[in-house]
Protein backbone atom coordinates (compact mmCIF):
# COMPACT_ATOMS: atom_id res chain seq x y z
CA UNK A 1 0.00 0.00 0.00
CA UNK A 2 1.76 3.37 -1.19
CA UNK A 3 2.10 6.73 1.33
CA UNK A 4 -1.16 8.59 -0.02
CA UNK A 5 -3.19 5.37 -0.45
CA UNK A 6 -2.46 4.89 3.46
CA UNK A 7 -3.09 8.39 4.87
CA UNK A 8 -6.09 8.43 2.69
CA UNK A 9 -7.29 5.28 3.76
CA UNK A 10 -6.52 6.55 7.97
CA UNK A 11 -7.88 9.70 7.56
CA UNK A 12 -11.39 8.29 6.36
CA UNK A 13 -11.75 5.60 8.94
CA UNK A 14 -10.99 8.56 11.64
CA UNK A 15 -12.86 11.06 9.59
CA UNK A 16 -10.35 13.81 9.48
CA UNK A 17 -10.26 16.15 6.84
CA UNK A 18 -6.98 16.24 4.86
CA UNK A 19 -3.90 18.40 5.63
CA UNK A 20 -2.80 20.46 2.23
CA UNK A 21 0.15 22.04 3.79
CA UNK A 22 2.33 18.75 5.54
CA UNK A 23 4.22 16.40 3.93
CA UNK A 24 3.44 13.08 3.79
CA UNK A 25 5.65 11.73 6.37
CA UNK A 26 4.19 14.87 8.94
CA UNK A 27 0.70 13.53 7.90
CA UNK A 28 1.66 9.51 8.91
CA UNK A 29 2.91 10.86 11.84
CA UNK A 30 -0.10 12.53 12.67
CA UNK A 31 -2.13 9.53 11.80
CA UNK A 32 0.32 6.95 14.00
CA UNK A 33 -0.54 9.42 17.24
CA UNK A 34 -4.27 9.27 16.67
CA UNK A 35 -4.23 5.72 16.41
CA UNK A 36 -2.20 4.95 19.15
CA UNK A 37 -4.68 7.31 21.09
CA UNK A 38 -7.96 5.44 19.54
CA UNK A 39 -6.04 2.09 20.66
CA UNK A 40 -5.24 3.56 24.26
CA UNK A 41 -8.97 4.22 24.30
CA UNK A 42 -10.06 0.80 23.07
CA UNK A 43 -7.96 -0.70 25.92
CA UNK A 44 -9.50 1.04 28.77
CA UNK A 45 -13.00 0.54 27.46
CA UNK A 46 -11.92 -3.60 27.22
CA UNK A 47 -11.31 -3.09 30.74
CA UNK A 48 -14.47 -2.31 31.70
CA UNK A 49 -16.58 -4.22 29.06
CA UNK A 50 -18.26 -7.28 30.75
CA UNK A 51 -20.01 -8.64 27.75
CA UNK A 52 -18.63 -10.83 25.92
CA UNK A 53 -19.58 -10.02 22.50
CA UNK A 54 -18.51 -6.36 23.29
CA UNK A 55 -14.78 -8.02 24.34
CA UNK A 56 -14.49 -9.20 21.30
CA UNK A 57 -15.63 -6.46 19.08
CA UNK A 58 -13.01 -4.33 21.14
CA UNK A 59 -10.41 -7.17 20.80
CA UNK A 60 -10.74 -7.34 16.91
CA UNK A 61 -11.22 -3.33 16.46
CA UNK A 62 -7.75 -3.32 18.17
CA UNK A 63 -5.96 -5.76 15.87
CA UNK A 64 -6.98 -4.18 13.33
CA UNK A 65 -5.76 -1.10 14.61
CA UNK A 66 -2.45 -2.41 15.53
CA UNK A 67 -1.69 -3.74 11.83
CA UNK A 68 -2.78 0.13 10.37
CA UNK A 69 0.01 1.24 13.38
CA UNK A 70 2.76 -1.42 11.96
CA UNK A 71 1.98 -0.19 8.16
CA UNK A 72 2.26 3.38 9.41
CA UNK A 73 5.91 2.65 10.92
CA UNK A 74 6.61 0.99 7.92
CA UNK A 75 6.22 4.02 5.59
CA UNK A 76 7.81 6.07 7.98
CA UNK A 77 10.62 3.52 8.09
CA UNK A 78 10.72 3.33 3.96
Amino acid sequence: MGKQKFIERIQDILGIKKPESSSKKEAIKELLLKLRAKKAELKLQLKVTKDKESIKELKDSMEILKKQIKKGEKLLDA
